[in-house]
This record gives structure tokens, sequence and C-alpha cells, in this order.
């Protein structure tokens, strides 16, 4: 079939070759210039001057006087408008910025629309009063009066917005669209231009029907179109909706130029129509490269598309593009915004205004950087290079690791100087351009940021990677632009280092890189938008799905549905159409069809095949027999290095030696506790010495609280080591608590914030604790006197060992015991909690085989804590008993460990116990047995390796 830009290329050819370099041609983009002008040149066959050629946002710009503005230079000139209006009660620079954009978009739309703004925007206030009136009469609070003071201010925001910018002769594109369309056969006829062709269009706006109609029918244009009769006569099909409404529109002119050209290809034309589906969306790019491998590569890929209806698919298709595919040209452009640099941008923004939210006005010269913020910079790919020495050292990687050692939570500039000085760091100056601080002043801050990008601009001089180049280009444009404005706008707000943030992102969000290739030759990679005009034989679309292609109900305007609805603004409906009309058009001279679109469903229903496939299997076969449609769904092959989800580890002679260690350095209840849980657990920890990444704390965490606990009950308690307890002893010894708990917390946790917070709620918790266990001790005291007995203290924070043989392995055991002490004939060996302990569950056995439950671990520990007295005292008459303090449950006193129900650990039951423990070890040490993942799942839950082995 004959593509579209060759019939007008000839059509311009056979109508206008005397004349060609008076004539203008109009089209939908920019892109099918490029294209048009490679037609032309085939068809004529002598050098000429080329007609004029622009993109329709081009035409219209040509033909209006005055400086046009873009979308951050019309949001500045609104400010202005907005505080001359709201004086005192006029909102920050900043808080300006989080709306205005919508606005701003809304009044172009009203602009290239037609529509009377004021009465829109009075319309839209009534509507809001409405919907605030009070049936009861009540009076409207001071916020909801606030509110509509807002929504009835839109409507004197536009004629002023409008005057303002006449009296600077300015304009931004849906104010020039009016003009025009106001007095489009003047301006055109300045031009002296002989003949306008608009060529490709489809949806116009209501500016843009005007503008056609009104030259067409002053004979000074011609109207080409790009349709097929499949979509434009059938009334239900909403690909061809804005044709059949403009036809009518062109009433008489329409009869006697007829509508050019409509085809019947998609009717008539034989196709092959592949529907792929495949998880997930990257997985769609590995699809387009295996299709295009299978491609003819004599073919050179020259009638060859692959449109991308989901554009962040671009760098995944780039890497999946096969060698055979030899030349490639991206038309569409990649947003600055999706850049890794995007993100050290971000960082270092959020570095320095958490530094100023931590630190107080008078000390901003010393600020101090909040860790998790300076990780990031530091650590961030981009700035790799920055942080080695001269002997390759990461000096960077070190500063991070003394962070989490010394558990820095915020450091200043100074301490971090220190610290890459001591290191003998010698580019300070990098260092300073990265972290010095910038005071909350906008000059430093501008200043810092474009030394940074001198600094990665050296760092890629030494590479020859042209794209990083062009990105540091428009990142230091971006920034020169933002300095620009703080210099010549005479505005408040931009003294604030987040308005200059909120600026910056808005500026990065605009911008792509464009991307050098052959504009001819070979693949073609593009957007839907792109493809307007341009056919091509061969096609593969991705991201085929609903929510994308069409790209559903988004919406991001002040004008709700109805009103849109009422004024003739479009709203998703249309957009649908438009998109409609992108894919049929896409199809109409293919031959080779590939949609392939993403199966997995996410959070947003997303995955489900676009509603266009679905017309395609329920009518093309109905209206054209020479249509072929298969199906396909993908499968990704795994690779063969997939982590399986069982993980065993054989006992190796390395592992048996490590294990030996173990045994002769001593096997504590905890350890064995470990391999209790899962052995392969106690494999990572103990043998492989796994260390679990450590991270400074923000707050104490519970093992940290349960050792500030015993910390403090240990000092009160030392003083009455081999002493029988009274009331006033122990009073005197928990003098001065409150003072030893926050002392004990210093010690834990050092450099931490203790007057705020979840730590200051850790050290009143702590405090109550303390005070509550000396409450219940003296009334133990109390009831224990009153039967003529007193507690003894014997040890505390005693380590106890012995040595036990299993089989032929001499295994030493350790233990260290927080209390013992001694009522009447009872020793009670004693482990305080500060955790939860559940006393029916947790302490009481049964049997010895109660203890191969993950939840006995408590008593497993109490029990080797008798274990280990009773080795080391043999000749005692005394009996033992050994229990919790829980510290969250001290009105319940000691809670014992028991075997059936006996609460005394006799002789008996702790050689019983060393039965126990004998079976353990051996389990252990046996070359034969396998390091094994757990089967219970809660035991994975706070496991630090729980990645390691896919839990």
């Amino acid at each position: 079939m004959q593509p579209f830009l060759d019939k007008l290329a000839r059509y311009i050819h056979t109508h206008y070759a005397q004349n060609l370099s008076n004539v203008c041609v109009v089209l939908p983009s920019r892109r099918a210039k490029v294209f048009l002008k490679a037609h032309l040149s085939e068809v004529f066959d002598k050098p000429v001057w080329a007609p004029q050629l622009f993109s329709i946002e081009d035409f219209i710009a040509a033909l209006v006087e005055g400086e046009s503005l873009d979308s951050l230079s019309a949001l500045f000139e609104f400010y202005e408008v907005y505080t001359s209006v709201e004086k005192e009660e006029a909102q920050s620079l900043d808080d300006f910025l989080q709306w205005a954009p919508s606005l701003l978009n809304d009044f172009n739309e009203l602009d290239q629309y037609l529509v009377n703004a004021p009465d829109l925007f009075d319309y839209l206030s009534d509507e809001k009063a409405i919907a605030l009136w009070n049936v009861d009469g009540s009076a409207l609070s001071d916020f909801q009066k606030k509110y509509l003071r807002f929504w009835k201010s839109l409507a004197s925001y536009y004629p002023k917005f409008i005057e303002h910018l006449k009296s600077k002769n300015q304009v931004y594109p849906g104010l020039a669209y009016r003009i025009v369309a106001g007095s489009a056969v003047e301006l055109v006829q300045k031009k002296k231009w002989h003949k306008i062709i608009f060529a490709g269009f489809n949806a116009l706006n209501t500016s843009e029907r005007r503008i056609f109609k009104t030259l067409a029918e002053a004979e000074l244009a011609d109207i080409l179109w790009d349709a097929d009769e499949y979509y434009l006569r059938d009334s239900n099909q909403e690909a061809g909706r804005f044709m059949r409404e403009f036809k009518e529109t062109l009433g008489k002119f329409n009869a006697e130029k007829k509508f050019l050209w409509s085809s019947n290809s998609l009717s008539q034309s034989p196709k092959n129509i592949v529907i792929i589906g495949v998880a997930q969306q990257v997985s769609q790019a590995k699809v387009a490269g295996e299709l295009l491998s299978k491609m003819d590569p004599d073919a050179s890929f020259k009638n060859h598309a692959l449109v991308l209806a989901d554009e962040n698919l671009l760098l995944p298709v780039l890497h999946s593009i096969p060698e055979s595919v030899g030349k490639f040209n991206v038309t569409m452009g990649y947003s600055l915004s999706n850049l890794s640099l995007q993100s050290l941008f971000e960082a270092i923004f959020k570095l320095h205004e958490n530094a100023v939210a931590f630190t107080k006005q008078d000390e901003l010269n010393d600020a101090r950087y909040y860790y998790r913020d300076l990780k990031k910079i530091i650590a961030h790919p981009s700035l790799a290079a920055v942080f080695k020495t001269n002997q390759g050292q990461s000096v960077g990687q070190d500063f991070i690791q003394h962070l989490e050692k010394q558990n820095w939570v915020f450091v200043s500039y100074a301490q971090i100087e220190d610290y890459f000085v001591a290191q003998q760091f010698t580019d300070l100056l990098s260092l300073k351009v990265l972290l010095a601080p910038w005071k909350n002043n906008v000059s430093t801050c501008i200043s810092s940021l474009l030394q940074l990008l001198s600094l990665l601009k050296e760092q890629v001089s030494q590479g020859s990677d042209p794209l990083e180049h062009e990105v540091l280009f428009h990142y230091t444009k971006t920034i020169k632009r933002i300095q620009s404005l703080i210099e010549t706008a005479s505005l408040d707000g931009l003294k604030q280092i987040k308005t200059v943030q909120s600026i910056f992102n808005q500026l990065i969000q605009s911008q792509q890189i464009a991307f050098v290739g052959e504009p001819l030759d070979g693949l073609q990679i593009m957007g839907m938008l792109e493809t307007r005009t341009l056919d091509f034989d061969t096609l593969i679309l991705l991201s085929a799905n609903e929510g994308v292609l069409p790209v559903g109900k988004k919406e991001n305007s002040f004008i709700p549905m109805d009103l849109k609805n009422k004024f003739g603004l479009p709203t998703y409906a249309e957009k649908d159409a438009i998109f409609g009309y992108h894919f049929y058009r896409l199809l109409q001279c293919a031959q080779s069809i590939y949609l392939v679109y993403n199966t997995e469903t996410d959070e947003f229903g997303n995955g489900e095949r676009s509603r266009y496939i679905k017309q395609l299997q329920q009518e093309m076969g109905k209206i054209n027999k020479q249509v072929k449609i298969s199906e396909k769904l993908y499968t990704i092959p795994m690779l063969a290095s997939t982590v399986s989800d069982k993980i065993e580890i054989e006992k190796n002679d390395f592992v048996l030696n490590r294990l030996e260690s173990l045994l002769s350095n001593g096997l504590s209840p905890s350890l064995l506790n470990t391999y209790r849980n899962c052995s392969l657990q106690f494999y990572f920890r103990y043998i492989g010495r796994l260390k679990e990444r450590e991270e400074p704390e923000e707050s104490l965490d519970s093992a940290a609280f349960g050792t500030v606990i015993h910390s403090v009950l240990e000092q009160n308690y030392t003083p009455l080591i081999g002493k029988k307890l009274s009331q006033e002893s122990l009073r005197m010894a928990f003098q001065n608590a409150a003072e030893k708990i926050e002392n004990a917390f210093r010690t834990e946790f050092k450099l931490g914030d203790l007057k705020s917070g979840k730590n200051l709620l850790n050290l009143k918790v702590a405090e109550k604790y303390i005070a509550t266990f000396l409450k219940e001790e003296l009334k133990f005291i109390d009831q224990l006197a009153a039967q003529n007995q007193q507690v003894e203290i014997l040890h505390l924070e005693a380590e106890f060992t012995h040595s036990l043989t299993v089989g032929a392995h001499n295994v030493m055991l350790k233990g260290k015991l927080d209390r013992i002490d001694k009522i009447q004939n009872l020793i009670r060996i004693i482990d305080y909690k500060t955790g939860a302990v559940n006393e029916s569950s947790d302490l009481k056995l049964k049997s010895w085989e109660d203890l191969k439950e993950v939840k006995k671990n408590k008593s497993f520990q109490l029990f080797m804590y008798a274990y280990l007295f009773h080795k080391n005292n043999l000749n005692t008459t005394n009996r033992i008993s050994s229990g919790i303090i829980s510290l969250r449950k001290l009105s319940a006193g000691l809670l014992p460990t028991s075997l059936n129900p006996k609460e005394e650990l006799d002789a008996e039951i702790l050689q019983e116990f060393e039965q126990e423990l004998i079976m353990l070890i051996a389990a252990i040490v046996n070359p034969e047995t396998k390091f094994n993942q757990t089967t219970d799942i809660k035991v994975c839950e706070n496991c630090a390796y729980a990645q390691i082995c896919n839990k």
C-alpha cells in the first residue's frame, strides 16, 4: 500500500510544482517533516526550493507576533498577576507552584477550545458554593470561606493574566491558538503563502477547526486526510469520530473538494497479526529483541517500526536490540527525570533541606546531616570515582562503615572533613562542593550545584560516552536557567531552597534527551504520537494494555467532567478516540503486526489487554478474510543459576574445623538455641560468620534496651553481693536510679538524642520498669519476713563453664547467669527478660520432647543455666530452681521452668537434660548431618539471612 507521505509528495508535485516555494505544508508532528522531505526528493527529478514545512505548533507560533513563553516563564508571569490580585493573602511561591501549573494547563486548553474562561470559572465557583451550602442555614467555617474565595478568584485570574501578557507582548501556546483562530486569513496573507496544505490530521481542537475551515473556505488551504473506510463509516468506531465530525463542519467545501484520502486497506489488504502476552513490563523488551532477531537482516529494517505505547520501556528496549538489526533510529526522547543522576540531585536537596530542619538557625554554619541522607550521596554510583584516593581506596565506603560503627545518626560537616583528612583524602574541594552547608542560602545552593556538575564533567571527560556529556549539558543548562531567574525575577519566594528544588524538578521533568541516529535508515523506534503520518510494513507495538493504550481516565485539571462536557472541552473519552485513531492508522499499511502486552496484573489492575486487541479479534476476521490473527504466550526462560528454594550445606573439612573451634571456645545457650531454631541460620552466623548489616540506631532497639535494664540492675545489686536483703539496704541500693538509667542509655547509645521522640519514651519506660521492680522486690522481702526468711544475693552476671564429652569431642559449655540468690536452702537462678513471656507455653515442659519446639527456647536456656550451676556445685545440698523475672509482668514474681510439673531441678532431672544436650551437640558435629532451612516460618520473620535462603 502507498504510504501517506508518498501520496502527499505526489499531490504537491501534481498541483503545486510550479510554485513550490510559496507552498506551506503543516503536519501533526516535527518528525513527519523529515520523512516528507525524503519523499519529495524522490518525486522531483531536479533541484527545487522545498515548500515551507511546519508542525502545527510551529505554524501557529509563526503566525503570531510577540514573545512565546515556555511553561516556566508563563508560571512566573502568572505569579506576578496572582500576587497583584491576592496581595497580602497571596501564598508563597513554593505553595503556588503546587497548583498553578494545573491551572495554566486549563487556561491553555480553554484558549485552544475558544471557551469563555470567566463564564466557566463563574459557573465553577457557583458549583462549589452549592456543594458547601448548609441546608440548615448555618454559617460557613473560615476554612470553607477561604476555599470558596479561591474558586471565585479563578474567574479574575484569567482576564488579568491575558491583559498582563498583552502589555508585555507575550503569548503562551493556547493564547496563540486563540489569536490565530480569530484572524487566520489576515495573518496568513501577511506571509504571502500561495497555498497551505494541512495533512494527516485527525482530532482538531476548536481553534484548529476554525482555522482549517476559515482558510479552506477562503481557498487558501487544502486539507488532506489519512483515513480508512473501516473506522470512518462505522459510527460506533471511536477511531473515526473526529473525522466524521469535521466532514460535517466542512459543509460545501467538503462536497466540492472531496475528503482526501480514504482507503480500504483494513478491509482489503492481507495482514498477519500476532498477539503476544508476556509477564512483566521489561519482558516485553526481551520479546521485541527476539522478534527482531528472527527477521531477515537483508531487509535492512527500513520499513520496520518498534512502537512503545509506554515510553518508559525505552532503555530496556535499547538493551534488547540484537546486533543483526544494524542501524536504528530513536525518534522519541528520554526524560531526564528517569536518569540516575536525578536521584543524586534529589538526595543532595534532601540532605540540605533536612540539615536546616535538624539544626538551630544560629548553628547553620556547622549543620548536622542525617546519616541516611549522607549514605545516598556518598554511595551514589555517579560519585564512585570522587571518593577514591589515588591508591584506589574507597574512602566513601570506609566513611559509611565508620558511621555505622560509631552509631552516628547526625554528623556535622566538621566531623566529615576531619575523618577524610585523617584518611589522607586530598580532594577536599570536591568534598566541600558536595557536603559543605548551604546555610539555607539560594546563591550558595546554585553555586554548589554548578560546581558539582563541573566535577562530574571532569570525571566523564575520561570516558567516551556522549550520552553522559549530553545529560550533564542539560542539567547545567537547567541550573543556569534557575540562576538567571533568581537574578532577574523580583520574587521573594525565590529565596527559599525548597522553591528552587520545585522549579528544578519541573524543568527536569519537561526535558528529554534526544538520541542521535539515522533518521531515515534502519529500524525506527518511537512513541505513539511520533507515528502520526508515518507508515511501515512491519510493526512491533509494545504495552498494548488497557490503561496504556488508551491511557485511561487520567485528568490533571481544576475543571470537573460535567463542566468540560458543558463547555465543549475534551475528556478522557475524546483522548481514547485519539488513541484509537493512532492505533488503527498504524495498521493500515502494515502487513506484519506484532501486538505485545503485559499479562501480569499489578495492584491497580493493569495487565488486561487493550480493548483494541479485543476489537481486532472480534471484527477484523469478519470484514477482511485476508487477515490472519494468532495468539501466543511467551515465557522468558529462567536462568540456570537461579537459586533453588531448598538449601542444604554439607559438612566439609572447612566446616568441621570451624565446628571444632566453636566446641573449644564454648557453646552458649543462645548459640545452641540458634541451631535448634534453624541449622542453616546457625551455619550462616557461626560457621560462615556472615555479619548482619549494621545501621546506626536512631532509637534504642529491644536488645540494647534489655542491656540497659540488666546494667542498671547489676549496678544496684553489686554492693549487696553476699548480703541478705532488707528494706533499707534495697532502698539505698536503688537511689539515683534515674541517673543510672540515663548513664546506661548514653553508654549504650552514644551521641543519641534522649530528649525527644522514641528515645525519650524508652527512657521513661526504663524508669517505670526499675521503679516497679523495686516496688515488687520490697513487697517480696516483706512476704519473706512474715515467714522469718530472707533472700541473699550470691552472684551477679556470673559466668559458668563445664567440659562435656560428646563422642570423640571435648565440648566446652558456657553461660552467663544474670542473678543467683538463696532463700533458706533454695538456690534461685534468675534471668531478667524485658520481652514478652508466656508462662504456660514458654516455660513448662510436659516431657523432654517439648524441647524440640522453638517456643521452648527460654526453657532450654533456664535448664542449661541450672545444669551449669549444678556441675560447678556438685557438693551443694541446696535445692535448685531456675526461672525468669519478666519486667513486663513483675507482679507475677519469679516464673520458674518446670518438667511435668516439678519446678525443683534436682540432680536426676539435670542428668536427663545432659543427655538431651549430648544428643543435640552430637547432631551438630555429625559429619553426615547437613545444615538445612527451618520449616517453622515464624523463625524466618526476623532472621537477618531470610533473603539469602529465599524465605
